[in-house]
């Protein structure tokens, strides 16, 4: 499975421009989901609902064919096992990212974020495979016998929350494509985090390292910038879900009787949550702007700070209220102002006035150049 992303980009012009960071809000189209599944085992013990206001005849399990007193607790083992597929909320950001380039043929791909549900809950439909030993029901009356992993329907239920957040920079590969194109390569390191309600029981997994490989395709668009197709290759992944220990208290649970059949046993439903699994695929194609957001002394907006910047820095020299060169807002501009924009240089490797060899025309080489003054 893959995602494909269409998104507009700045021009990707010279390694100076690796100031400017574009800052991607992706859509999804009417077709995308994501499908998932879970396996999540249970273990615990269930007895009769014996309500004397709600259930006043009540409904006691005992073990064994016959001949027992009393509304004992049933052992049990099972396997919950939710599924769904997701579609995609529309008219909202689905996908984010910040992609910045490093000044020597690559990219820094950042701030990366997944958000598949938005606020609106998506169905679950839910199975339950169980193993008990023989027992029977009393009011009504009914013999259930031992069973090895039987499958039964549970009530649906909803996942509230998917959500994948980049939990450090990648490092990016820009090599040429056909046709002027250029690709960019990175694998996104992010944190998956899921959210779900089974039995009335909020189940959250914790934080899951996943790599999310991204391949990008940049194209020149007739505006001057590019346009970009991103793919996300995601396969069918299983991973674990933390969750042991959570645990549900007398969930209400409807069993059909055996012997006779035709009535219903009501049943209180107990247990603990082991560790479990989720697997998930997903496929879509996302759409939306990337603006371009450079440092503050860009003036012109072509993301790097250079000499056309400086020019426009001297031209609003001195007293200069509400100046877009006035960093520190104090009305002037000065050498405190000047000290910022320098802070902010254009990334330029191998220039002869990169005196300390950074990389980076800044502060520190004007330095070495004024003490060269004469």
């Amino acid at each position: 499975m893959k995602i494909v992303v269409v998104v507009a980009s700045t021009v990707l012009s010279s390694a100076a421009s690796a100031q400017c960071v574009t800052h991607f809000e992706l859509m999804a189209s009417p077709n995308d989901a994501l499908s998932m599944s879970m396996s999540l085992p249970l273990a615990g013990t269930f007895k009769g609902n014996h309500d004397a206001v709600n259930n006043p005849t009540g409904t006691q399990t005992r073990p064994g064919i016959c001949c027992s007193s009393g509304n004992n607790p049933i052992a049990y083992t099972a396997t919950i096992k939710p599924n769904t597929t997701i579609e995609f909320p529309q008219k909202q950001p689905v996908f984010v990212f910040c992609m910045q380039e490093d000044g020597m043929g690559g990219a820094i791909v950042d701030c990366g974020a997944l958000d598949l549900i938005h606020g609106d809950p998506a169905p679950l439909t839910i199975s339950l495979t169980i193993t008990w030993p023989t027992f029977h029901t009393i009011s009504p009356n009914s013999v259930f016998f031992g069973v090895t992993n039987l499958t039964l329907p549970l009530p649906a239920g909803e996942i509230t929350a998917v959500n994948a957040v980049q939990t450090a920079p990648a490092a990016g590969v820009i090599t040429p494509g056909e046709g002027g194109a250029l690709i960019l390569t990175a694998a996104l390191p992010v944190d998956l985090v899921f959210e779900a309600t089974v039995l009335d029981q909020v189940i959250v997994g914790d934080p899951t390292p996943v790599v999310l490989p991204m391949v990008a395709e940049l194209q020149p668009s007739l505006q001057g910038g590019y346009t970009a197709v991103v793919s996300l290759d995601i396969p069918e992944t299983e991973i674990v879900v933390p969750i042991a220990g959570q645990q549900i208290v007398d969930q209400p649970f409807d069993l059909p009787t055996i012997l006779p059949p035709g009535g219903t046993a009501h049943l209180l439903v107990s247990g603990t949550f082991s560790d479990g699994t989720l697997t998930f695929a997903l496929g879509a194609e996302l759409s939306g702007p990337g603006v371009p957001q450079g440092p503050p002394a860009d003036f012109n907006d072509d993301c790097v700070v250079d000499g056309d910047d400086l020019g426009t820095l001297l031209g609003q020299w001195g007293a200069c209220p509400e100046c877009e060169a006035d960093f520190n807002d104090d009305c002037v501009v000065d050498g405190d102002d000047l000290g910022t924009l320098l802070g902010q240089w254009g990334a330029c490797p191998e220039c002869e006035a990169d005196f300390n060899g950074d990389g980076i025309v800044d502060g520190d080489d004007l330095g070495e150049l004024l003490g060269q003054w004469s």
